[in-house]
């Protein structure tokens, strides 16, 4: 209906609508329903191509991060590298390395080619707390899949010291990743006899980093 109908906005009012419906369908996804993951998606896909979301031609690196992530969870690989490829030229020169490098490294880490991630990884210059928070959580996952143990310790201390000290992430921002390296500690101490406890305490975590992998990691390790 949105858009069939947006010629009957301004531009500034389309955006703002655009806007609204993506935002209802985050909070969906974040209750999990999933459903809602292929209409941002499509929101998203809309109001890129048709320029409603670009300010002065310029896509902000929150969206093009939002956009991988739904391209990503609805399995589109093909399509999302191509959009990365294709799509970060849109962004402001400033942001485009972090941005090209850290979302390459998303889709590789996706479809287990773990050692072409570790190399983006590397790439990221972390200009952006998103991409350096992200990067940060895609690092844990590979050293714990990759059972490197000591590499994975050293991460999530200095990814504890760096959350507690920068004083530009807010409050709610922080607590998702402080609860995922407390999560991340209880796994790597706990037994596998003490997973199903873990993944309960996980399942009522309203905000926490990564809640579908470490639910999935402690399923399948227990």
């Amino acid at each position: 209906l949105l858009a069939a109908r947006a010629q009957e906005f301004n531009q500034e009012d389309l955006t703002d609508v655009y806007q609204y419906a993506i935002n209802h369908c985050n909070i969906q996804i974040m209750k999990a329903r999933e459903s809602y993951v292929q209409e941002a998606f499509d929101l998203y896909v809309e109001s890129v191509s048709s320029g409603v979301l670009l300010e002065n031609r310029i896509l902000s690196p929150w969206h093009f991060k939002n956009i991988i992530n739904l391209g990503l969870k609805l399995k589109k690989y093909a399509w999302t590298e191509a959009f990365i490829e294709s799509h970060t030229q849109l962004l402001a020169p400033e942001f485009q390395p972090d941005a090209l490098h850290y979302n390459l490294a998303l889709l590789y880490y996706s479809t287990g080619r773990h050692d072409d991630a570790l190399l983006h990884l590397n790439r990221v210059e972390y200009s952006d707390i998103h991409y350096s928070t992200g990067a940060k959580v895609m690092l844990c996952q590979i050293y714990f899949q990759n059972d490197d143990i000591d590499a994975l310790e050293s991460l999530i201390h200095a990814f504890n010291t760096y959350l507690r000290r920068n004083r530009l992430i807010s409050e709610n921002v922080r607590q998702v990743y402080l609860n995922f390296i407390l999560i991340m500690r209880k796994v790597m101490r706990a037994r596998p006899q003490q997973y199903p406890a873990i993944a309960q305490e996980v399942q009522k975590m309203r905000v926490l980093a990564a809640k579908d992998w470490l639910l999935k990691i402690l399923g399948e390790s227990s």
